[in-house]
């Protein structure tokens, strides 16, 4: 990590408009009940995520008040959609925390709904509570009734997540959640603000900077000051704070545009599954495929929006122009699809042991599936984890143990790519394991494949796509 430490140049864009948004403070608005709305019809200070569901505030379903939140799936696949709030964990050290609401659900199945919370650390400890219910979770048709979770906030704590959840299919209403410290009501439906002191707006006077439009396409001039910043940086990574939000994803392509063609970046890469995203890289680069499929097959719903396909025709069309090059690359390892695909390609040819060592993930795979869908969750059978490291490890090491045997098929570029796909597929079995704590190995897996992705560009600069948790 050291190593990424060195080289990486985090942007932060601070988007303002013509007036400063005042603060809440000594109160928490929460809006439990979800009687306050915005004009979309969601819950006002939720944040809403998943692709195939319709979340909004329903005003013919209640348990009190005269509102509750619908999440409803729209599609047949299986898959997600929550709502969340996050909280400041201030005052709230060493509190136990009760998170309560009721639940109605309407022919709901291949999956659950509940309520849901996460305990975010600071440094290596990354996740302190997690619960989703996903052992408890409601399912078929139920009329309102209370549900509980319970948890405590540790010293090291640096940002709270309450919400509802509903995976699969089905309805499930949401009403008249409360939190609990320490067995006191937590949080208010009011918002409260105080106006910014003179050395808050003097601060944020000498240090914003003022962007006349957040489309790509108008030009650098507004963007001038980020020369400075950025400096001689090999990397520049660009968070966001929320995944999927229009403007952030605009803003982000203006800046990538600006760093490709002002600052010489011809690397981008996306907190997306790495050899899938490699994929996208044959249209960028060559043309290849369609490129609103191969966004999709990206897995996540957050990178499947126009915004991202507008920005990676734009790569195609850069790439078309002879101003300069770049490649899009991803280095997230959360599937192993892809991987075996590219490793199955090669093995066909030039390796029947190593295709009989895949075939024998593609079973494990495939069991594990099967075993999702009965219990109608993610897991994977107890006896399953021992074999996808044991398997993992074996391919990794006939790949390296057989380098000069490839060589003589493979330019060394295409070895190393090839060796990180079975990489890919050892993150992926040891993230499975409760020992490396899954967001904190999943964070230093994916440290480690940009770290592979500049080791072999070593004349390249890359743009770091990713959230900023």
């Amino acid at each position: 990590m050291n190593y990424l430490n060195k080289l990486t140049l985090p942007l932060f864009l601070i988007l303002f408009s013509s007036q400063v948004m005042a603060e809440p403070v000594e109160k928490t608005f929460l809006n439990l009940d979800f009687e306050k709305t915005n004009t979309q019809n969601k819950p006002k200070g939720w944040y809403i995520l998943g692709k195939g569901y319709n979340v909004k505030i329903d005003d013919k379903q209640s348990f009190n008040g005269k509102k509750s939140l619908l999440i409803e799936s729209v599609q047949t696949e299986k898959d997600y959609a929550v709502s969340t709030i996050g909280l400041s964990p201030q005052g709230l050290i060493g509190k136990k925390m009760t998170l309560t609401g009721y639940i109605k659900t309407a022919d709901v199945k291949d999956g659950y709904a509940g309520l849901w919370i996460r305990v975010d650390g600071k440094g290596q400890e990354k996740l302190l509570a997690f619960d989703n219910m996903n052992d408890r979770g409601v399912i078929g048709t139920t009329d309102w009734k209370k549900y509980t979770i319970e948890f405590m906030v540790k010293e090291n704590a640096s940002n709270i997540s309450i919400g509802t959840i509903l995976t699969g299919r089905g309805k499930a209403w949401f009403d008249n959640l409360e939190m609990m410290v320490d067995g006191q009501s937590f949080g208010s439906d009011q918002v409260v603000y105080k106006e910014p002191s003179k050395n808050e707006i003097s601060w944020l006077n000498k240090n914003i900077i003022p962007l006349k439009t957040v489309k790509a396409g108008n030009g650098f001039d507004d963007l001038k000051p980020l020369n400075e910043i950025i400096g001689e940086a090999k990397i520049v990574s660009l968070g966001e704070s929320t995944h999927g939000s229009k403007e952030i994803f605009q803003m982000k392509h203006r800046i990538i545009e600006y760093l490709a063609n002002e600052k010489g970046f011809d690397i981008f890469a996306i907190e997306a599954a790495m050899p899938e995203s490699y994929k996208l890289n044959d249209y960028v680069i060559h043309g290849k495929g369609d490129p609103r499929a191969l966004i999709s097959g990206m897995y996540f719903w957050t990178w499947d929006t126009e915004e991202v396909l507008e920005m990676v025709l734009w790569m195609r069309k850069y790439n078309e122009s002879g101003k300069g090059k770049i490649q899009f690359t991803g280095y997230d390892m959360q599937s192993i699809d892809m991987a075996l695909v590219n490793l199955k390609d090669f093995s066909m040819k030039h390796d029947k042991d190593l295709l009989a060592l895949l075939e024998k993930m593609t079973k494990l795979e495939d069991k594990t599936n099967q075993y999702m869908k009965e219990i109608k969750q993610f897991g994977y059978p107890k006896e399953s984890l021992p074999q996808y490291i044991n398997l993992s490890n074996q391919i990794f090491k006939h790949i390296s143990d057989n380098k000069s045997k490839y060589l003589k098929q493979l330019s060394a570029y295409e070895y190393e790519w090839l060796k990180q796909n079975s990489m890919i597929i050892v993150q992926y079995s040891l993230s499975l394991s409760k020992e490396n704590k899954g967001y904190i190995y999943r964070d230093q897996s994916m440290a480690n494949n940009i770290k592979w992705i500049v080791d072999n560009n070593p004349k390249s600069k890359v743009i770091v796509w990713a959230h900023n948790g």
